[in-house]
């Protein structure tokens, strides 16, 4: 078979995963009664977002878009690309163990250098993760639970997963580090070269102009749980 075949099939297969995630999104937001607009805003996302991944105009979706659409409407990360019923389709039993990591909490990851000083290996508090949400995840990941002030936007016990050897790209979610008192703030990421803008997520907090000498960005939200049951 020719290298052009190849990529043909490929393409192909693209357009097939592409064509089943717009239209199970569609039969999702259909059952639930709720608009582009309203799941837009339920998950904090730019309208065109929603309305690309609908219309089938986004070719590579991010994983983290996708797994807050699957988290919000309870399904796993895999029924979005399914030809079947999106909200029938569940993990096979011959599928791996799912994927859990820390639960940390603010003050462990006030010391910088947490991750080498914390003792994973007895730890208790840990969060399980769906399989197709962790197949780029690295070792490293961790989840924080969102912090009072955070609960305008993210309803209580709603828990990040952060992964700090993700690339930050434009519109996300990141932790960042300020260098003169090693405090931590989750902040949204605008990117408009050549600045970058640091947006708060708590009310009456004003936004930042990132800066290499003051701040650090040490991890990128990959995964949003919302509305996680406290016991």
């Amino acid at each position: 078979m020719h290298l052009n075949e190849i990529n043909e099939i490929d393409d192909k297969k693209i357009t097939v995963l592409n064509n089943n995630l717009s239209k199970n999104i569609a039969i999702l937001m259909e059952r639930n009664q709720i608009t582009e607009s309203e799941l837009a805003r339920a998950l904090d996302l730019p309208y065109n977002t929603v309305k690309r991944l609908i219309s089938g105009f986004t070719t590579d979706p991010r994983i983290s878009t996708l797994s807050m659409i699957a988290q919000y409407f309870n399904i796993t990360l895999d029924a979005l690309f399914s030809e079947e019923d999106p909200t029938k389709v569940t993990i096979r039993s011959n599928d791996k163990t799912p994927r859990s990591v820390p639960i940390l909490s603010w003050d462990d990851i006030s010391n910088k250098d947490f991750i080498q000083v914390l003792d994973f290996k007895n730890w208790d508090h840990w969060q399980p993760i769906a399989l197709a949400s962790t197949d780029n995840l690295s070792d490293s990941a961790y989840a924080l639970e969102s912090r009072p002030s955070m609960h305008s936007r993210f309803p209580v016990g709603t828990v990040f997963i952060i992964d700090p050897k993700e690339k930050p790209i434009d519109g996300d979610l990141v932790l960042i580090r300020f260098k003169n008192n090693e405090s931590v703030s989750l902040r949204d990421l605008i990117i408009d070269s050549p600045h970058w803008q640091l947006l708060s997520i708590a009310q009456n907090t004003p936004s930042i102009n990132y800066d290499v000498k003051e701040h650090e960005i040490v991890g990128v939200v990959v995964l949003i749980i919302l509305n996680t049951r406290k016991s």
